[in-house]
């Protein structure tokens, strides 16, 4: 009886070695293109309903490049501290919490009543948003091999554009039937989903997941051990010292000063300097990103 006992539990575990790996991590990459596609959606709704808001509060443009401007400066100053919280509690709670704060701010954006309680809401917006990047990116080296991780990041990178497309076509006819506030409150719902599905089925490693056997977890880590795929530990003296690093920086200055025209001042340039109706707007602000 022992010996077929034994038996059986190595055919058991030959079968486990041998079994085809499965591909939970494509449903993980799924949830981060999701992800992406809304950060851009909540963040660029604002500049699709700019005209709509300054009508209504009687704001100047300068006052309105104050709100656009309020967003990114929280969003660079949490960025790294969103980040650490990700490698200290992981990206599963992390990114609960990240998009749980962002949603709650861009519903309350609906509640605002003027210049400084608008502010204020993006203010918080931008500090609860940071983070979503870099904490995706880690989900990814947790959850992709090395050779995979630059097509999934590109996933993501997809996931954004996608987002940032469909906004201009959504917000312009949502604010048309139900004027500027509600739709705040429907995107902010959507991310309140988002984190609920990513709660209840997201673990931080494919080894803590039902859904992933060992056999996928191989495929992740490459034949390494499960301790050493992937380490949070950053050698800041190494990284303020290259050159790379610095280069990196700098063209990724460059490329955000440009970017944040077409996420907050499109729109409106189009409208009016431009003179174009909103049906042509929407298209010409969507047409950049994708």
């Amino acid at each position: 009886m022992q010996a077929s006992e034994t038996r059986s539990h190595a055919f058991i575990l030959e079968s486990a070695q041998t079994a085809a790996p499965t591909n939970a991590r494509y449903k993980v990459l799924t949830l981060l293109v999701v992800l992406a596609s809304l950060t851009y959606l909540d963040r660029q709704c604002i500049s699709v309903a700019g005209k709509a808001i300054s009508q209504e509060f009687n704001f100047s443009l300068v006052q309105m490049g104050y709100i656009f401007s309020a967003f990114t400066f929280a969003y660079a100053v949490f960025e790294i501290p969103s980040g650490w919280l990700g490698d200290r509690f992981g990206t599963r709670r992390a990114l609960t919490r990240i998009v749980l704060w962002w949603s709650a701010f861009t519903m309350l954006t609906a509640a605002t009543v003027g210049f400084y309680s608008l502010f204020v809401v993006r203010l918080l917006f931008g500090a609860g948003e940071a983070g979503a990047i870099p904490n995706s990116a880690s989900t990814v080296s947790r959850w992709f091999p090395a050779a995979q991780r630059g097509r999934a990041m590109g996933a993501v990178w997809i996931g954004h554009a996608v987002g940032a497309t469909a906004t201009p076509f959504i917000v312009f006819r949502l604010i048309a039937w139900q004027g500027w506030r509600l739709p705040f409150v429907e995107f902010g719902v959507l991310g309140a989903v988002w984190c609920l599905v990513w709660y209840r089925w997201f673990r931080d490693t494919p080894e803590a997941h039902p859904s992933a056997n060992e056999a996928e977890g191989e495929v992740i880590r490459g034949g390494l051990p499960a301790a050493a795929s992937h380490s949070h530990r950053i050698p800041w003296r190494v990284f303020l010292r290259s050159r790379n690093i610095f280069f990196l920086c700098a063209m990724y200055f460059c490329y955000g000063y440009g970017l944040y025209f077409y996420i907050t001042w499109l729109p409106t340039y189009l409208i009016k300097a431009r003179g174009f109706d909103q049906d042509w707007a929407s298209i010409f602000s969507s047409l950049p990103w994708l």
